[in-house]
């Protein structure tokens, strides 16, 4: 696994607190004008989490945060580093206070992934054994994934916190090519 090292652009100068839960939940007053920034927004949050000298708390804090954007907005073009802090996270045995809503923001992120979460699927199933967090729903969601069952026909799978009138459209390129004849 690799190791945090650098500090987090929100860690405080020595002898100041960390943010507050009230600060990280600004970020979802933004909604949709927070769109343009995400590419500077979620990285910082990956560096928070991932960072050694933050408490828990506030790493708890920032799960939730990140578990938020994935259902307000298209997080397509970050999955990749989220997808491996998240494993980070579930990767280190003294985080295990972290682990359930770890596997939240994943449930979020490959719901609106859908089928191009796949490529994640063997290392977070990995990581998930190896930690011995078990979670149904995201099992259930996984499998779906990989037997090409469409997962937003069934209400009960969509994440928590999501709302019905979700702006985010995703698409599912698998299906789309193969009705193209691509694949």
């Amino acid at each position: 696994m690799r190791q945090a090292t650098s500090p987090s652009p929100l860690a405080p100068k020595p002898g100041l607190a960390w943010p507050s839960s009230q600060v990280l939940k600004v970020l979802e007053a933004f909604g949709d004008s927070l769109d343009d920034f995400l590419y500077m927004v979620v990285p910082a949050l990956i560096q928070l989490l991932e960072s050694p000298d933050a408490p828990v708390d506030v790493r708890k804090d920032t799960l939730a945060r990140l578990g938020s954007l994935c259902n307000q907005h298209d997080l397509a073009t970050l999955a990749s580093p989220l997808v491996h802090s998240l494993v980070f996270v579930l990767g280190q045995p003294e985080l295990s206070r972290l682990f359930r809503d770890a596997v939240t923001t994943l449930y979020s992120l490959a719901f609106q992934l859908g089928a191009d979460y796949l490529i994640f699927a063997p290392t977070v199933g990995s990581v998930l054994r190896r930690s011995g967090v078990r979670d149904e729903k995201y099992e259930r969601l996984v499998l779906m994934l990989t037997q090409d069952e469409p997962v937003r026909a069934d209400p009960l799978m969509a994440p928590e916190g999501r709302g019905r009138r979700s702006r985010i459209r995703t698409r599912d390129w698998r299906r789309e090519r193969r009705q193209a004849g691509e694949l």
